[in-house]
């Protein structure tokens, strides 16, 4: 424990920590200083945290304080999806525990009286580590959600035909992906990318289709022109188009090395018999799969922190030869 020193990040460190994430055993897209900088400055009381044993980066902790009624909470850092410690190499069980109990002394010594974070999905990890997973029930940590969400392997769709990829798909009577997409194909539906003169247009579909559901955007307009701005690459747009007429899309963002992950579909309500969104879906994987991607993930079809199953949701999700992955929300009163 002597031997760990704990940093608070500051921008003198950006490229100390870029360089870190990217050369990682579990960093993503969201644990980036680079991605961190896209809000508003002041948004969020950053307290990300860099872990060093003896004058070595061992550790990273992108996160937040949150001041929660008479309790400071250090937590993920609210504008990302996924948080946690990131290590540099495949860590020792002894050196996950001394740097979590690292961290909770530094809590600790800042008046924060817990510490809630979550962790990036399996999936997009270079190499299984569940020792991170033993040492938080070893040091008392509660898994206070568990979320299931929905990812595809995609290496059974690379480099193969259109028409032989459709044939993965049941036909069992209530499986209609291979029916639409099909049909799709037969009505002549484009899938491409959009440039960005097309993301307004994409974010009007968007914002019906959540007014729709009672729901507000997690990103602004602003939002997703800045991140496109700053990952030109790593983040893509994707629009299906029935006569020329933008019918549906996807924003994705590029994970890691490992795959991407949806963060919005939506669809233009009346081309919903065209079935855009299922066409779209199935283009997106043979796309990213013949690019040599191992995962696609689709997100959540819980609510409530997992304990409601959106059934209409999840079944479309996998329908598409999807399987579930376990996100958890994991926390400590310190």
């Amino acid at each position: 424990m002597s031997n760990y020193t704990v940093v608070k990040y500051s921008s003198e460190h950006y490229d100390e920590w870029q360089d870190f994430v990217r050369m990682s055993v579990n960093g993503t897209l969201f644990h980036e200083q680079k991605f961190l900088s896209y809000h508003d400055e002041g948004k969020f009381e950053d307290c990300s945290l860099m872990l060093y044993c003896k004058d070595e980066l061992i550790a990273v902790l992108p996160a937040a304080v949150l001041q929660r009624g008479d309790r400071k909470v250090l937590k993920s850092h609210p504008g990302t999806s996924y948080g946690g410690l990131v290590f540099g190499t495949i860590p020792k069980l002894k050196a996950v525990i001394d740097c979590i109990n690292a961290v909770e002394e530094y809590a600790r010594n800042n008046n924060i009286s817990r510490f809630e974070f979550r962790q990036a999905p399996k999936i997009f990890l270079s190499t299984p580590i569940d020792q991170i997973d033993f040492a938080l029930v070893q040091l008392g940590y509660e898994r206070e959600d568990q979320e299931l969400s929905t990812c595809y392997p995609l290496i059974e769709y690379r480099d193969i035909p259109i028409e032989d990829m459709v044939k993965l798909f049941e036909n069992d009577g209530r499986n209609k992906v291979r029916k639409n997409v099909r049909k799709a194909i037969r009505a002549g539906l484009e899938f491409r990318e959009l440039d960005n003169s097309e993301i307004d247009k994409y974010y009007e579909i968007l914002l019906d289709n959540l007014v729709r559901h009672e729901a507000k955007p997690a990103h602004s307009l602003a939002d997703i022109k800045k991140l496109k701005e700053l990952y030109p690459e790593r983040v893509r747009l994707y629009g299906v188009f029935v006569a020329g007429n933008m019918a549906a899309g996807y924003l994705i963002f590029n994970i890691n090395s490992n795959g991407w992950h949806v963060f919005y579909g939506s669809m233009d309500y009346k081309y919903q018999v065209e079935r855009p969104t299922t066409f779209g879906l199935f283009m997106l994987l043979k796309t990213l799969a013949d690019e040599g991607y191992e995962y696609l993930n689709m997100g959540i079809s819980t609510e409530d922190g997992g304990r409601v199953v959106n059934w209409g949701l999840l079944d479309f999700k996998e329908s598409f030869n999807g399987t579930g992955i376990i996100r958890t929300y994991w926390s400590k009163n310190l």
